[in-house]
């Protein structure tokens, strides 16, 4: 990889609302909005328009006050850490008050979609505990939110993440767990109308369920109930006339 020798600066924003300390920063995939926190507490996250990258605009201010603190803007107030986008949908650590999410679709009026207190127990914004950082890429759909106090958490994000509207559409296939052990949860995502057949073979080979579904463009779900299989190692396929998908999953003992 070749580094520029000198690199040239193009804008600064070094004056601002409730500037602080500032941590961290994300674009949103066509670069046009910025999201950056100030890890101070009581300090707002901002979201900046970046379509002229010479002359950013402060959009908007969202904030975390789940105590209900009556100086939330001051030291008493909350701490946003790390941002993510995932299309239009923001994602914040935030100390103390774990998980949050934004529809930033219009910047200039963010809505809330959901959160997850990983910290639940806590009282205060006083020092820097709970959540710090998250992960939202994963293929699964699943959010991983790291906790200083309470440890990691595995989140659920299908739904959150599927409600993005720009989203490219392409065939998957997921599952909602593995180890299995009462029913196989299979989420999918269609690029087109399609007719698929759903099945799943054993190591030797042997087919041990088949089902067709018939699905609109876009997510779906199906579950499979499996108490009656032996504990082993199955293969799941989504089959059409012009893909199959397949994935391993494991079937647990119920004992």
């Amino acid at each position: 990889m070749k580094y520029p020798s000198a690199p040239t600066l193009i804008s600064i924003v070094d004056v601002y609302a409730e500037s602080g300390y500032n941590h961290s920063a994300w674009l949103t995939e066509n670069s046009k909005t910025m999201v950056f926190t100030d890890e101070n507490h009581g300090k707002g996250v901002k979201i900046f328009d970046m379509t002229d990258i010479q002359d950013p605009q402060l959009k908007n201010i969202v904030r975390s006050n789940m105590l209900q603190v009556t100086d939330s803007l001051t030291e008493s107030g909350s701490v946003a850490h790390n941002p993510y986008i995932v299309g239009n949908i923001l994602l914040l650590s935030y100390y103390h008050d774990g998980v949050r999410a934004y529809d930033i679709a219009d910047p200039s009026n963010p809505v809330l979609l959901a959160f997850y207190d990983t910290y639940p127990e806590n009282t205060s914004y006083y020092s820097y505990k709970g959540c710090w950082g998250l992960y939202p890429f994963l293929p699964s759909g699943n959010i991983i939110a790291s906790d200083i106090t309470n440890g990691l958490f595995i989140l659920d994000g299908k739904k959150l993440l599927n409600y993005l509207p720009d989203v490219p559409l392409e065939n998957s296939l997921v599952f909602g767990a593995n180890p299995v052990f009462d029913a196989l949860d299979i989420y999918f995502t269609f690029d087109k109308n399609t007719k698929a057949e759903v099945t799943i073979y054993d190591m030797t080979g042997r087919l041990v369920y088949s089902n067709t579904i018939v699905e609109q463009k876009g997510s779906g779900a199906i579950s499979i109930p499996v108490p009656a299989l032996a504990s082993g190692i199955y293969v799941a396929a989504i089959s059409s006339e012009s893909f199959t998908l397949t994935s391993k999953f494991i079937k647990a003992s119920n004992k």
